[in-house]
C-alpha cells in the first residue's frame, strides 16, 4: 500500500495518508478533511467548507424548485381561467359577474313584451314562441353567467391563497 503526504489545509501539518483514503482526520488540529484527487494533484479540503457549499446548494434547489411551482401555478391558473370566460361582441371574452344578471333581465323582458304584444295583435302562433324562446335564453344566461361567476370568483381565492403561501415560502427562504 502506497502512502500519500499531503497538508493539513487547517494548521498545515503534515498528514500521512494511504493512497486510496477519502477522508483523513489531522492529528495536530482535528479538522475532518476530504482528499481530492485531480489529475495532476492530490490536495485536501476541510469537510466543514464542503457542508456549507453543499448547503448553499440545497438552498439554492429550494428556492428554484419554489419559483418553478409558482410559475407551473401561474400557467395553470391561465388556463383555467379561460374556461370561465364568456364572448361578448366581435368575440370579445370577459369575465363573467353579476353584472350579467341585469343584461338577462332586460332580455326576459324584451321577450314577454314580444310575446304579450305578439298575442294581442293576433299574429300567427310561432310569433309568440320567439318571445318565449327570449325568456328561455336570458334565464339560461343569468344562472349560467352567475354560475360561472361564482366558479370564477371561488377558483381564483384559492390560487391566490396558493400562490400567497409559495410567495411566502420563497421569502423565508430568500
Amino acid at each position: 500500500m502506497n502512502i500519500v503526504t499531503l497538508r493539513c489545509n487547517e494548521c498545515g501539518a503534515p498528514l500521512e495518508v494511504a493512497e486510496g483514503a477519502r477522508y483523513v482526520t489531522c492529528t495536530h488540529c482535528n479538522s475532518q478533511l476530504s482528499i481530492q484527487r485531480t489529475a495532476s494533484a492530490v490536495f485536501t479540503e476541510k469537510l466543514d467548507q464542503i457542508s456549507a457549499k453543499t448547503d448553499a446548494i440545497a438552498g439554492n434547489l429550494d428556492i428554484i424548485r419554489i419559483q418553478n411551482d409558482i410559475e407551473m401555478l401561474d400557467r395553470e391558473w391561465a388556463a383555467e381561467r379561460e374556461t370561465y370566460l364568456m364572448a361578448g361582441k366581435n368575440g370579445v371574452k370577459y369575465e363573467p359577474s353579476t353584472g350579467s344578471m341585469i343584461t338577462g333581465i332586460l332580455v326576459a323582458c324584451f321577450g314577454l313584451a314580444w310575446t304579450v304584444a305578439a298575442s294581442s295583435m293576433g299574429a300567427p302562433s310561432f310569433f309568440p314562441l320567439f318571445g318565449i324562446v327570449f325568456i328561455g335564453v336570458a334565464i339560461y344566461g343569468i344562472f349560467s353567467g352567475n354560475e360561472k361567476a361564482a366558479k370564477l370568483k371561488a377558483r381564483r381565492a384559492e390560487y391566490e391563497s396558493r400562490r400567497a403561501v409559495l410567495l411566502g415560502e420563497l421569502s423565508r427562504l430568500r
